[in-house]
């Protein structure tokens, strides 16, 4: 008999008191990459129309940028969470986080962080199964 193991197709994760679940099935996934993937292209115009933000002195540029960006960050963070947990989870998650956007980041960090890994994993699992494959073929000649 040849056992395979396979990874679980959710994950739970506790952010505050409450915990949700997240689904790593193909469907799932391609929909977590897309609101990455929408969160990225934001940060690419923020980080152009607001270049070097980080390294000026000018006050005023800073609060300009902080009362531009806080809100359209907020809100993909908040379409992130709901479609990876389930509408009304990025209200929620939001709330939990102190209606702070840079804390709301941190948790979008370490599940993004999850998210990567179980894609990353899956791909390194199938390089390790052929190499042991070809490993095995090329000794048996």
């Amino acid at each position: 008999m040849i056992k395979i193991n396979l990874q679980k197709v959710t994950e739970t994760f506790q952010i505050g008191d409450k915990t949700y679940e997240a689904d790593f099935n193909d469907e799932a996934l391609k929909k977590y990459f897309k609101q990455g993937q929408k969160i990225w292209e934001y940060d690419k115009q923020v980080s152009e129309k607001y270049p070097d933000i980080e390294n000026t002195d000018d006050f005023g540029k800073v609060c300009t940028a902080v009362i531009d960006v806080l809100p359209a960050r907020a809100e993909s963070y908040k379409s992130f969470f709901d479609e990876t947990f389930g509408e009304g989870a990025g209200e929620k998650i939001y709330a939990i986080c102190g209606k702070s956007t840079p804390n709301m980041q941190k948790v979008f960090m370490e599940v993004w962080k999850v998210i990567y890994r179980k894609v990353m994993d899956i791909e390194t699992e199938s390089d390790r199964t052929a190499k042991k494959y070809v490993k095995n073929r090329n000794q048996k000649r």
